[in-house]
């Protein structure tokens, strides 16, 4: 008869051990062993492990240039203006124009040649310069400045003629303003020059008198969202516009924009609407020129948007909106409201979907275009870290859809540029410069950050592809401004269709506005500041790259551009001390402040 506790048939491997037990024993040590290992590896060097870049590692790697080229002196800038002059293509330019929130703002000429300069132009008095918009109507430049705390209301948005001294051909290009109209605007914060599509017969266009009277007209809705194209007998015609922000008076306005042989440049009101707190504006086109190419508003052609950005209503909680341009009513139409969070500054742009169909104006080829609009959210309730968005036009809702969040730091502006591999334009021997690890995305139609039509085919028919990158001034985490915070730079990762941290500028910190378009084939980026570190608002605060593909190896999905030391010794990466932030003076520091029952705006 066996021994109590022990059942026929079973092993020992040591007296009162059997193999079950020892089994189970051996199972516990194991995970026992795993769950310290677990402990030491994901608490203890947690800090050592950075997710986002084992993902982004595996992702295609396209290694870009970031040359720092030039700065500018200005004081307290808030935006800045490219415009290239190429009428000479052996000797291209560009003129840059810079709003100074103190004293006058500024015009000059920038050159990429062997070494790259800045020539100072003109200098034109403004009061409180907060946005510049430029054109070409009937054959000559135009350029309308928003004055902020302009004292006589009447001169809050100035437009000139920008006139150029000199021949095409002159070694040295000079040029100079002419003022044409003045339209009266209370707190002006944004101007912007668009083309819209008209539909049906001409109508006699009110004179107005070039103060901003004329004809005005609500916005009204309008039944169904089909729009009209053009009919028999019918000619789709365009007519220049003017959009103001008025952040004083809580409206946005819309002005049609004549030339008369008499009368000079006639200002009429074509729309003014109602939205708390705009800061900003930014002009979609399904077309994906921002709505100066297209054929008209219709089912099958181009769609023009209109957004208007709600900085502060009551707080910093907003509700943005998008209109819709109705060609045959002549006036933009309520869309669809987002919601935003001190919204400060949106760009549109077209990238290739890579497959499925376009969303709007035709793709490139493989695949449809889809529409996106980016917006630079700044403030959420009393944190200046406030996740910025990307959204995607869905032309089947005709709604746009939230696409990605992205963070950023008190952010006052984003840009999107389209760099092209091996489309060249040197930044000239003297410029600095250093490479950025950046990671490929298949983009499509030219959008609205820089760039040429028809660039994106050139790029495929070489066998590669272009490359998609948002940049953001992110300004900083407090009302002064951060003079460490840095701006991120992202690029578009076809196989996660978002943008993904790539590298960040350090000379963007405290940022107020960028710029980029194309030069001589290069792609150029500015950005604008308003205070160094010790809180000086006047200096060389105004920065000035080139960022291209390189063919060589890159840097890391983190690496920084060494580039370019500026003056004063600055540490800012891709040179120079960055710019900062906002004015001083009990209203508030930066555009705006909160404190109050409005916030005040910079």
């Amino acid at each position: 008869m066996p021994p109590p506790g022990r059942r026929p048939g079973t092993t020992e491997l040591l007296p009162g051990l059997s193999l079950t037990k020892a089994l189970a024993l051996v199972l516990g040590v194991w995970v026992l062993c795993t769950l310290i290992m677990f402990h030491q590896h994901s608490f203890v060097a947690v800090s050592r492990f950075d997710y986002s870049d084992q993902v982004l590692s595996s992702l295609p790697y396209v290694p870009v240039k970031v040359s720092h080229l030039a700065q500018i002196d200005t004081n307290a800038a808030q935006s800045v203006a490219f415009v290239p002059i190429e009428d000479n293509p052996r000797r291209p330019y560009a003129l840059v124009l810079v709003a100074n929130y103190f004293g006058s703002s500024g015009l000059f000429a920038l050159r990429l040649n062997a070494r790259p300069n800045v020539q100072p132009l003109a200098v034109l008095q403004t009061e409180c310069g907060h946005s510049w918009a430029v054109w070409q109507q009937a054959g000559r430049r135009w350029a309308a400045v928003a004055n902020y705390c302009s004292k006589d209301q009447h001169k809050g948005v100035v437009v000139y003629e920008l006139e150029p001294l000199t021949s095409s051909s002159a070694q040295s290009p000079d040029w100079g303003f002419k003022a044409a109209a003045a339209i009266a605007a209370n707190g002006s914060s944004y101007v912007l020059h668009m083309r819209l599509p008209l539909v049906g017969p001409t109508t006699a266009e009110s004179e107005g008198s070039g103060s901003g009277s004329g004809l005005a007209s609500s916005s009204e809705e309008f039944g169904s969202r089909k729009s009209a194209a053009p009919q028999a007998g019918q000619r789709a015609t365009w007519q220049d516009a003017l959009a103001v922000a008025e952040y004083g008076s809580g409206h946005w306005v819309l002005y049609g924009l004549a030339e008369s042989d008499d009368k000079g440049l006639v200002v009429s009101e074509l729309q003014r609407t109602l939205l708390r707190g705009v800061a900003a504006l930014a002009l979609c086109s399904t077309a994906g020129d921002g709505g100066g190419g297209g054929v008209g508003d219709d089912d099958d052609g181009a769609a023009v948007f209109l957004v208007g950005l709600s900085y502060y209503d009551k707080g910093f909680t907003t509700r943005s909106t998008v209109y819709r341009w109705h060609p045959r009513k002549r006036h933009f139409v309520l869309l669809q409201v987002l919601a935003t969070h001190g919204a400060h500054g949106a760009r549109c742009f077209t990238m290739r979907d890579g497959g499925g169909a376009a969303a709007g104006g035709g793709g490139d080829g493989d695949g449809g275009a889809s529409l996106y609009l980016a917006i630079a959210n700044s403030r959420q309730g009393d944190s200046f870290a406030a996740n910025s968005t990307l959204w995607r036009y869905d032309p089947a809702s005709q709604r746009f859809i939230l696409h990605q969040l992205i963070a950023t730091v008190g952010a006052h502006d984003v840009q999107h540029m389209r760099l092209m591999p091996g489309g060249g334009g040197g930044s000239g021997a003297g410029a600095t410069s250093g490479l950025l690890g950046m990671r490929s995305g298949l983009t499509g139609r030219e959008g609205g950050g820089g760039g040429r039509r028809g660039s994106t085919a050139a790029a495929a028919a070489a066998g590669s592809e272009p490359v998609d990158v948002l940049v953001f001034a992110n300004r900083g985490a407090d009302q002064v401004c951060s003079p460490t915070m840095e701006s991120p730079l992202l690029t578009w990762v076809r196989e996660r269709q978002r943008f993904e941290p790539a590298a960040h500028l350090a000379g963007l910190q405290c940022a107020t506005g960028l710029a980029a378009g194309r030069l001589g084939g290069a792609t150029v980026l500015l950005a604008t500041g308003d205070r160094t570190a010790n809180g000086t608002t006047a200096g060389p605060l105004t920065h000035v790259w080139q960022v291209e593909v390189d063919g060589g190896a890159g840097g890391g999905a983190g690496a920084k551009d060494k580039g370019g030391g500026g003056g004063g010794g600055g540490k800012a990466v891709g040179g120079g001390g960055g710019g900062g932030g906002g004015s001083g003076g009990g209203a508030g520091v930066g555009r705006r402040a909160g404190g109050g029952a409005k916030a005040q705006k910079r």
